[in-house]
């Protein structure tokens, strides 16, 4: 079996071996962008973020110049795979080269790199797949179908049992969601394990790939309309899990054995503090998460631009996972100023209006048009004059004791949860870390 990177042991330790592909021997063309190419024996690894590399070994001296100074920016590698499968990276970086060699040396001048070895030296090039990683298998897929996405840091319950390998043990970790255009499951990672979670909560590891979601297609013409619809599930399962999720690798197959692999790399802030923001699951309420994502996934693909929604909600996994309280307030205001700006605009608000209102301004003229949306006591005045302004003009709130932080961010980051939760459609319970259990804003006046 082939051996991980050294530098990759070190950047994934103990999470190396969830990788999503493990460590691959390859034939491979490695392109470079004066329009040479090397032909040479290398390894293929997708990690547990869903970053693919490319590692090879050489002995072209001619090609220092290009390795060693690392002026190869756009290197291009294709070639083939165990069982006959083909793969293309179009746009892959040096990520690290090392160098042996001896009895010679090298030296940089006006005219380039000079080497004079008297035995040619090995570049071990590791290579950071930057555009996708596509592996390919049998003829094109024509037909009807299966797509399955591999989610990193999807933590959740399931309502139906699945089991595997024909093992008499079973999970609870499967459920179903019904969208417009397809019906999708989600299924707890069968390597995603209580260890694995473990890790996750602790943030000894950032990224696991922990769950698929899976439908079946009419023809890979409906690939890229499926891209967006995961992208969709993932953002309603980190706002409503409380862990930040993204999908990063996808493979399609029909019923005639033809295979087509993407992976690709998906930014993830981490599941820190996951079981405090974790407001809406299968089991509070009962299939809850379920009833979120079969109800609001349409409606957010219709409105996730023209609300902001992709935004907002990356301001509160980023507030989530924040060790200075002062910064996850911040987050969770920027979070606040996204909705109500767009909101807003959708409701006939010019920019050149909106540069002369205010946060307080904005969330009230919200409130007169939200039913159902309870500020849980947040006077804006006092957002306005005691929270966000003195942090974004002197970076400090001053006399506010910890705990009061701590109640002001809880209270922000529901209310932006809140606001999104309605503006998508979701009319069922959540937990609120303000109270012990609250209703969503059910819809618009």
């Amino acid at each position: 079996m082939e051996s991980v990177h050294p530098k990759l042991k070190i950047r994934y330790l103990d999470s190396t071996s969830y990788a999503l592909v493990p460590v691959e021997a390859a034939t491979a063309t490695i392109s470079f962008k004066n329009g040479k190419s090397l032909n040479e024996e290398a390894s293929i690894m997708v990690g547990p973020d869903g970053t693919a590399w490319v590692w090879f070994t050489t002995i072209a001296v001619d090609y220092f110049s290009h390795i060693a100074a690392q002026e190869a920016t756009a290197v291009a590698v294709s070639g083939a795979l165990a069982g006959g499968r083909r793969f293309e990276a179009n746009e892959c970086y040096i990520e690290n080269v090392d160098m042996h060699g001896k009895e010679g040396t090298a030296r940089h001048d006006a005219t380039g790199w000079q080497v004079d070895l008297a035995n040619p030296p090995e570049f071990v090039v590791l290579l950071m797949v930057a555009g996708g990683l596509r592996v390919f298998a049998g003829d094109p897929i024509e037909g009807g179908c299966t797509v399955e996405y591999t989610l990193l840091n999807a933590v959740f319950d399931g309502t139906e049992k699945t089991e595997y390998d024909g093992r008499k043990s079973f999970r609870v970790d499967t459920f179903p969601v019904k969208t417009a255009a397809r019906q999708w499951t989600l299924r707890s990672h069968r390597d995603f394990n209580k260890e694995g979670k473990a890790a996750l909560d602790m943030g000894t590891v950032d990224f696991l790939p922990t769950a698929t979601l899976s439908a079946r297609l009419v023809n890979m013409d409906s690939a890229a309309d499926a891209d967006e619809e995961a992208h969709v599930v993932c953002r309603l399962l980190s706002l409503a899990t409380g862990a930040a999720t993204s999908w990063t690798a996808r493979h399609v197959h029909d019923d005639k054995g033809n295979e087509w692999h993407y992976a690709g790399y998906r930014p993830s802030t981490g599941v820190r503090n996951r079981s405090h923001y974790e407001l809406v699951s299968n089991h509070r309420p009962p299939r809850g998460l379920q009833k979120l994502l079969t109800q609001c996934t349409d409606t957010y693909a219709n409105v996730r631009q023209k609300y902001g929604l992709d935004r907002a909600i990356g301001f509160l996994e980023q507030a989530r996972v924040q060790k200075v309280m002062d910064v996850e307030l911040v987050l969770a205001i920027l979070a606040l100023e996204t909705l109500t700006y767009y909101w807003c605009l959708a409701d006939g608000v010019t920019p050149v209006q909106m540069k002369k209102m205010n946060i307080e301004e904005k969330i009230n003229r919200m409130a007169k048009s939200f039913q159902g949306i309870d500020r849980k006591g947040l006077k804006t005045n006092l957002l306005r004059t005691d929270v966000r302004n003195p942090l974004m003009h002197t970076g400090e709130i001053p006399a506010m004791t910890a705990k009061e932080m701590v109640s002001w961010g809880d209270r922000l980051y529901v209310l932006a949860f809140r606001i999104i939760v309605t503006l998508v459609g979701y009319d069922g319970l959540f937990g609120d870390p303000t109270a012990s259990q609250a209703e969503a804003g059910a819809s618009l006046a």
